[in-house]
């Protein structure tokens, strides 16, 4: 996503990474709409353009199940990048295969 600077002075933006699963039928609740990274530019010139680049991987769309675990889950995505000023740029994303759980919630040993 880019930022275009259409005032008299240098300024900067920040541009945040959300994902919004759309549809995830493995999980009974998931966040509507996740923060899963931002990027700041700086000293945007005068009439200026500048581009924020993104790399996202496999954690960014890690969800808690109900037991607490994080996990890969399959299903439907929408990503989203936003400038905080109404300027959005969307698309969607879908992950196939098995519920992966990659981070298991801590059991307690009593």
């Amino acid at each position: 996503m880019s930022a275009r600077n259409s005032g008299n002075r240098t300024g900067d933006s920040v541009i945040q990474a959300y994902i919004h699963p759309v549809s995830v039928t493995a999980l009974a609740q998931h966040p509507i709409k996740q923060l899963v990274d931002f990027v700041r530019l700086d000293d945007v010139a005068v009439g200026g353009n500048s581009t924020a680049t993104f790399t996202l991987n496999r954690d960014d769309f890690l969800l808690v199940n109900e037991a607490g675990d994080r996990v890969c889950a399959p299903g439907a995505y929408k990503l989203s990048f936003e400038d905080g000023s109404g300027g959005t740029v969307q698309g969607d994303l879908t992950i196939t295969g098995d519920v992966v759980v990659v981070d298991p919630f801590p059991k307690v040993s009593q």
